[in-house]
């Protein structure tokens, strides 16, 4: 008689998964946004302002703060702000227009970026008139009237006057009205006058005087 056995079949250990979870962070940077300019239609030499504007990357999210502020103006002028400046300024002193790079770092050394453009117009020209003195001659005084009108807020800072007969240009200080000049022969002279004022603006006027002789033509 043939007996049979049973069969047993080794079991296999029960295995245990372990799981890591690591939770990742990603920073995310304040925004930055630049405002309205002002003034809208800078000249040479004014001072242009630009108000700046802070918040979250997106709603709901907590961004991190900008701590600090670059700007570059676009004229190889770079400044640095501490915090959140509530706006920036600036004077451009040729006109152009100029690409204005804003960048905001929060403590992590993240930035957020923001740009806009400046277009700087040249200033007008002084207005500047020039007069002499009734019938001027040689050797005698002749006594010129001058009037330099400023730019808007600006006062005027020297006056140079060419009188025409090769002797030396003189240069006045402030807003000269009159000046005197000796021509020591006759003969048809143009002089030239030059303003300057305190915000860099520049004009100039001219008027043709004839020594010796009883006409004055102004031009």
């Amino acid at each position: 008689m043939i007996e049979l056995l049973p069969v047993t079949t080794p079991t296999t250990p029960a295995t245990t998964t372990q799981v890591g979870r690591v939770t990742v962070i990603v920073n995310t940077t304040s925004t930055i946004a630049v405002g309205t300019q002002t003034p809208t239609s800078p000249q040479v030499g004014q001072t242009v302002t630009l108000p700046l504007t802070y918040g979250a990357a997106a709603t709901g999210s907590t961004a991190s703060p900008i701590t600090r502020v670059s700007v570059d103006w676009g004229d190889s002028q770079i400044q640095s702000f501490t915090g959140q400046p509530a706006a920036i300024s600036h004077t451009y002193r040729s006109p152009g227009s100029y690409l204005v790079l804003v960048t905001g770092v929060d403590s992590f050394g993240d930035v957020a970026t923001t740009t806009t453009s400046v277009t700087v117009v040249a200033r007008p020209g002084l207005a500047v008139t020039v007069s002499a003195s009734s019938n001027p001659q040689p050797n005698v005084t002749t006594t010129f009237t001058i009037g330099a009108t400023p730019s808007t807020g600006c006062s005027i800072t020297s006056i140079t006057i060419d009188f025409g007969d090769a002797t030396p240009r003189v240069t006045l200080n402030g807003n000269a009205t009159s000046v005197q000049h000796i021509y020591t022969s006759a003969g048809t002279f143009t002089v030239t006058v030059i303003a300057t004022d305190s915000c860099g603006s520049v004009g100039s006027g001219a008027t043709v005087i004839v020594v010796g002789n009883s006409a004055t033509t102004p031009t």
